[in-house]
Formats: structure tokens, C-alpha cells, sequence
């Protein structure tokens, strides 16, 4: 089988200089996206930016080789990522974290990983379309849209809104009833959502960031409308649909979110026939 992959990792507008809090990484067979978190930057002297970029190669690292389970790899690499900066303050709330998706291609499977809100769709042609996302993400996407719903971005009443979100997510990450992100408990790899499928059957696969799949998470889209972008556009023109909306909504009334652009990173394979 051969892949064609491409790769996009688009920092929202106003964050050039800053570093992109996402980052993704492709190999042979192999790709994943991490998108960081890191709302005030405490706790980690180094920052969300390299945060992202050293847990995308260490998982990366970590799963190329195809025997070792991913969530397995994925846990290898927070510990390995968690010993580089053991100077910082890891046990911080504020600690740099982050949302991962995996996808691998073997001879008879492709494997699939999704912690937090990093999207995995997989093509399987006639057998369809297979989003794999972890579900907790999903449940804390709700709570935030109905949390600013009515709120114009830039306002006081949008602010306070998500100073709420915050003190919610503080008290819910990594804890039990929560939700799950990389930081730096390794455990934590082992609560991610796992999906196998026929390699067989593969046909096309996107693996990207909320950055990137918000507006199917909305409903604006759904994931054959993506998917029929990325064919026409590739993940850059995804991308650039993805900020077309944002212009057209920049106070967040018609689709209610912390920011009006995030970063947003999207992974593009297609097998060649």
C-alpha cells in the first residue's frame, strides 16, 4: 500500500512570533497531532510550544516501529517529554498539556488513537466514514458552547464566561468524572479512545486539531463536506475554509468559542491507487 501524506500547522492569526501551540508529525506509516494547552503558561518555564512539538516526536518515536500498542507509545512519550523539564513544575494545574491523535497503517490494520479532542476520521469507502474522538472532549465541547452562547468575544460577559470554563477545567482535568489530557502522568494514555480498522478498506484518512474540526463539531459541516475539501483544497485549503468561517462569525454569536481563532493543524493522507 502506498500513502500519500501532506501536513498543515497553521498558528491563528496575531501568533506570528509566538509558536504554534500545535504540532504534527508524519512517518512512513504513521501520523500524529498534538495540540497544546497552556492558558496562563504557569507551572512550565519552556512553554506550550515545545511542549507540543517534543510530545509529537517522542510519540512519533515511540509507534513508528508498528509493534509496540499506541497507547503503550503514548504513554512511553509523556514519560520521556515529562523527564526533560522534571525542573519545572509538573504537579501545576497550568502545566503544559495536551490533546493527541494517532493514526497507523500496518499490512492488515489501521490503528487509531484519539486523548481529548484531536479528530481521527478514516475512509473506508463503501464501508464508510469512522470518526474516532475521545468522548470526554466531546461532552466539554458542549458544556463550553452552551457556556458562551450570547457572549460577543471581546466583551466583559464573554471574559468572565470563560474565566468560568477555566476554573471548570482546572478542577476536571485528569481527575476522574473529568477528562483526560498528556501532561505528565503517563497513565493517562491508557484512558484515550481506541479504534482499529481494516487497512484493506482504506481509501483516505484526516487526523487534525479542534482547530481544524470545529466546524463539523458545530454542525456548519460534516465530514464528507471536510473530506471534500481537503480533496479539491489539501490541508492547507482546509484550513483557510476553517478561517473564512471565523471572519464571517468574529464576535462568536453564531458559533460560540473562548477565541476567535485557534491554531489549527491537519494531517491528510490518501492511498494511491
Amino acid at each position: 500500500m502506498i500513502v500519500e501524506a501532506a501536513l498543515a500547522c497553521v498558528p491563528a492569526p496575531g501568533r506570528a512570533g509566538k509558536g504554534c501551540e500545535d504540532h504534527g508529525a508524519l512517518g512512513p506509516s504513521t501520523v500524529v497531532v498534538v495540540d497544546g494547552v497552556g492558558l496562563l503558561g504557569r507551572g512550565c518555564r519552556h512553554g506550550v510550544a515545545w511542549y507540543a512539538r517534543q510530545l509529537a516526536s517522542a510519540t512519533l518515536a515511540a509507534v513508528a516501529g508498528g509493534d509496540v500498542p499506541l497507547a503503550d507509545g503514548l504513554a512511553s512519550a509523556i514519560a520521556t517529554v515529562a523527564a526533560c523539564h522534571r525542573d519545572c513544575d509538573l504537579a501545576h494545574p497550568d502545566t503544559p498539556s495536551a490533546a493527541v491523535g494517532v493514526l497507523r497503517i500496518g499490512a492488515d490494520s489501521v490503528e487509531t488513537l484519539s486523548l481529548a479532542d484531536v479528530a481521527i476520521v478514516v475512509d473506508l469507502g463503501t464501508d464508510g466514514l469512522h470518526a474516532v474522538v475521545d468522548r470526554h472532549a466531546e461532552a466539554r465541547a458542549g458544556l463550553v458552547g452552551a457556556g458562551l452562547a450570547g457572549h460577543r468575544i471581546g466583551t466583559a460577559a464573554h471574559a468572565a464566561a470563560v474565566a468560568g470554563l477555566l476554573a471548570e477545567r482546572e478542577t476536571a482535568c485528569n481527575r476522574p468524572g473529568g477528562f483526560w489530557v498528556a501532561a505528565a502522568d503517563p497513565d493517562v494514555a491508557h484512558r484515550a479512545t481506541a479504534a482499529t480498522f481494516p487497512s484493506a478498506g482504506l481509501r483516505r484518512a484526516v487526523v487534525c486539531s479542534d482547530g481544524a474540526s470545529w466546524p463539523v463539531d458545530s454542525g456548519e459541516w460534516t465530514w464528507s463536506d471536510a473530506f471534500a475539501r481537503l480533496a479539491s483544497r489539501g490541508p492547507g485549503g482546509l484550513v483557510a475554509a476553517v478561517r473564512e468561517l471565523e471572519a464571517a462569525d468574529p464576535d462568536g454569536l453564531r458559533h460560540p468559542r473562548v477565541k476567535r481563532h485557534d491554531d489549527a493543524t491537519v494531517a491528510y493522507l490518501r492511498v494511491l491507487p
